[in-house]
């Protein structure tokens, strides 16, 4: 197993693949760098001269029972991008100016991989995965400097091929203390497959899973709001109690308490298939993300007040009105304004934004009307809405899933 050199600038990563042609994938990984640390072959935003090495090949293992064979194919730089979520003074630590200490990049490669290369061919069970030497040193639940290692599976012995699910949301890796949250681990999906969602061990090598400290686990990997003992999780209160994950749509759910605790939070999509009428796995990814906990700026997550759950028949128009509430800054006393954006992996649903007098100054219009049925689109649709105030320097947001 190939492992990268020192690179302790890493937050995060996800792989995902989509089929091209006979057994040709076109396979993603997208790395989650931290700005204050080195860059990535001197690739990258920030003041940090520290260098660290290429991350140069992604690897297959095809795996039939105990027989298995590896191979590596080239990765290609596709796009380097900002991702600090701020309001428009913020200069992040990926600016030659900074005026903040957070920088995010998203670090985009690409790979095509042919399963018919005579090393790997043959198999079903196929695992693509990178190896990185190592996750950062600030960790303080447990993973610290231990190796970062993400990976995505295929069923390549379908009658008809597959691709992977996709995250449909940006990740979170910035969080205010004290401040409820509403993240979306949810994904686009395609034809009659379906999706289910489960936290997951951080991993440092194929099957090795990371350790965590005393108190700390792959289901409670964050320190959050949880009175009583034993704690049984609660997303319903308020605040909510625990660590709460849906494995119907991948929605987390909690209030951290630990004013400058970093946290991993691992998540496994698994993508099943009806084969001579049995749910079959064909597919999982996974997005592993380091969450990093700040002193509160006064500033609070958006909350949705529309319903989340409509019935309706084929062909029949959708709408209704999006409203959120945002509760005034605590420091600044300062109302937010609230901003909507739509993230549908289907064609035609339209979100409008129409501002009004009173905060949080930004209400949303949905239109919809879902195309007549047929054997490749599914009975329930999924998508989320994101809702992120203005505040400065770090905005906030949340995300509702609507079916």
């Amino acid at each position: 197993m190939g492992v990268m050199s020192y690179a302790s600038h890493i937050l995060g990563g996800e792989i995902t693949y989509q089929h091209l042609k006979n057994d040709q994938y076109r396979v993603t990984l997208n790395i989650y760098r931290d700005c204050n640390g080195c860059k990535i072959n001197g690739k990258g935003g920030g003041k940090s001269s520290e260098n660290c090495a290429e991350i140069e090949y992604l690897f297959v293992r095809g795996k039939n029972g105990s027989t298995t064979k590896e191979t590596r194919f080239p990765l290609y730089r596709e796009n380097i991008q900002d991702i600090t979520t701020g309001c428009r003074s913020l200069k992040s630590a990926c600016t030659d100016l900074p005026n903040s200490v957070f920088g995010i990049e998203l670090h985009s490669f690409y790979s095509i991989v042919d399963l018919s290369q005579g090393s790997i061919s043959g198999f079903c069970d196929y695992y693509f995965y990178v190896s990185i030497a190592e996750r950062n040193s600030n960790i303080s639940t447990g993973q610290a400097s231990q190796n970062f290692f993400i990976d995505a599976y295929l069923n390549a012995c379908t009658s008809e091929p597959v691709s992977s699910p996709n995250f449909v949301s940006p990740p979170v890796l910035i969080s205010n203390n004290n401040v409820n949250q509403f993240q979306s681990y949810h994904c686009e999906n395609t034809g009659d497959d379906s999706v289910s969602y489960t936290l997951c061990p951080a991993l440092i090598a194929f099957e090795t899973d990371a350790t965590y400290k005393t108190g700390f686990s792959y289901l409670n990997p964050i320190t959050s709001y949880c009175p009583g003992t034993p704690c049984t999780p609660d997303p319903t209160q308020n605040p909510p109690i625990g660590v709460s994950f849906n494995k119907n749509n991948g929605s987390l759910i909690f209030m951290p308490t630990l004013d400058g605790e970093r946290g991993i939070i691992a998540v496994k999509a698994e993508k099943f298939r009806k084969i001579n009428g049995k749910w079959s796995l064909v597919s999982f990814i996974k997005r592993d993300l380091q969450l990093s906990i700040k002193t509160s700026d006064g500033n609070h997550t958006p909350t949705f007040l529309s319903k989340n759950y409509f019935e309706i028949c084929e062909e029949e128009l959708l709408e209704f009105k999006v409203e959120t509430y945002d509760l005034k800054n605590s420091i600044t006393n300062i109302w937010d304004t609230v901003h909507l954006s739509l993230n549908s992996p289907m064609a035609g649903p339209v979100l409008t934004e129409q501002y009004q007098g009173q905060a949080p100054f930004v209400y949303g219009t949905f239109n919809w009307r879902p195309q007549k049925g047929n054997q490749n689109v599914p009975s329930i649709y999924t998508f989320s809405i994101t809702a992120t105030d203005n505040n400065c320097p770090l905005e906030a947001n949340s995300v509702q899933l609507i079916q």
